[in-house]
């Protein structure tokens, strides 16, 4: 049976003013603060904060006040502090949203990397296979074994398609470093 006047030894509270400010005195030693572009009056504002008065682990381990921090944007990002002779500790920090979305974004531009590198490989062939074709119907047309018209059309065609090979290629090639 729960006891509704007063709350379990273990049911967590709002951080106090003075544990907010010593949070944000860790965010300035650790740079975070001027990182992320916190201000001292309202940085707390994009964070869920929690404090455990009486946490004690299952075993050996750690036993005392304890905070509870969820970083703005997912709630997989977190930070534990604990208070060693009443000063704040960061204990433990948790961001896989970041080590995710680095990991993804690595992996996206190197998924880029190898779609543009395909990209000009096969430009570059279309290209040829373009300017080969657009010779041999200039050879046709100097023979007059066709109706040079429809040659002409021909030849217009396969120089529009070479011509946007050759964009292509010039949009996605990545410009030469200089020094």
């Amino acid at each position: 049976m729960t006891n509704h006047i007063s709350p379990p030894a273990n049911t967590p509270r709002l951080a106090t003013e003075q544990e907010l400010l010593q949070i944000w005195h860790w965010f300035q030693e650790s740079g975070l603060a001027e990182q992320y572009c916190l201000e001292s009056h309202d940085w707390h504002t994009g964070y869920w904060i929690c404090v455990f008065d009486d946490y004690c682990t299952g075993g050996p381990g750690y036993c005392g006040k304890l905070a509870y921090m969820i970083w703005d944007g997912m709630p997989d990002a977190c930070t534990v502090f604990v208070w060693k002779d009443g000063r704040i500790h960061e204990y433990a920090s948790h961001a896989d949203c970041g080590y995710s979305l680095s990991t993804d974004l690595a992996t996206a531009a190197r998924l880029k990397n190898e779609s543009i590198t395909r990209l000009l490989q096969l430009a570059r062939t279309f290209e040829s296979a373009c300017s080969e074709r657009i010779s041999v119907l200039e050879d046709e047309r100097k023979a007059a074994f066709a109706d040079t018209e429809d040659i002409d059309d021909q030849i217009g065609h396969w120089e529009s398609l070479r011509r946007r090979c050759t964009e292509t290629i010039a949009q996605n090639t990545p410009p030469l470093q200089t020094e």
